[in-house]
């Protein structure tokens, strides 16, 4: 007899990915929080507006790698070049315009910028002592 499983698997990669972007916003959350306990409003929205920033662009990096690295591949290195220069130049005028005109503590936005980085050093770690990457 065989058994029909209907639980369907999930490739690992794709588990991988989904844990690690479900952690970038937890980490968010808890800095976001830990900004408002401790610090200023100032303090909490340069934590909201730096970690918005970094997971929108590690969300288009990683859409821009699958595009030039996946199966189906139709992006151009060049191309891949371009909109990483762009995608600097955006990130930077944003935080240009978001410190100009907001109310918002530098040391924040650094602290919101740093949640991907901080995320990466959580797998890392983890990765060393379990084995696990997920």
């Amino acid at each position: 007899m065989i058994a029909i499983s209907k639980t369907p698997t999930i490739n690992p990669e794709l588990a991988f990915t989904r844990s690690f972007f479900r952690r970038n916003w937890l980490i968010l959350g808890l800095a976001l929080l830990a900004g408002l306990a401790l610090g200023s409003q100032a303090m909490a929205k340069g934590i909201l507006a730096g970690g918005l920033i970094a997971i929108a662009s590690f969300y288009w990096l990683n859409r821009s790698l699958k595009k030039l690295l996946g199966p189906t591949s139709t992006g151009s290195k060049f191309f891949m070049q371009l909109l990483s220069m762009l995608k600097l130049v955006i990130i930077a005028l944003i935080l240009l315009l978001l410190i100009m005109n907001f109310n918002l503590d530098p040391i924040g936005i650094l602290i919101g910028l740093s949640i991907v980085v901080v995320n990466v050093f959580y797998v890392v770690i983890k990765s060393i002592f379990t084995g696990d990457l997920t």
